[in-house]
């Protein structure tokens, strides 16, 4: 691919197997990795726990019960967020109200 700021070319090659890119020339990479766990991001489960979760039932049982309670603990949370988010609902409102504001500050005429 062509780099976008100069006439310079970019080759990568895609490793599905490590689920990556390779950088042939034209690049070099910039390395932020980060764990998910430490960002509180949701992991999908490791293959052998995703094996016991459809062979074990107690497991199954265990780990929903666990999943419940990280749910109740983060409740209060996610309802503090969805007020948060209704106050900017209705959006149309808000821009017509604040395009009448600036009309008004500019001299215009309010509309009837």
């Amino acid at each position: 691919m062509k780099c976008h700021l100069c006439v310079n070319s970019i080759e990568l090659q895609t490793d599905p197997a490590g689920c990556d890119y390779v950088i042939v020339r034209g690049a070099r990479r910039k390395e932020e990795r980060w764990d998910a766990a430490d960002a509180r991001q949701l992991q999908p489960p490791a293959p052998e726990e995703k094996e016991r979760l459809e062979t074990d039932a107690m497991f199954r049982l265990e780990r929903g019960e666990a999943d419940r309670a990280a749910l109740r603990r983060a409740g209060p949370t996610l309802a503090a967020l969805q007020e948060a988010q209704s106050a900017w609902k209705d959006d149309f409102a808000l821009n017509s109200r604040l395009r009448r504001r600036f009309r008004v500050s500019w001299g215009g005429a309010p509309p009837s």
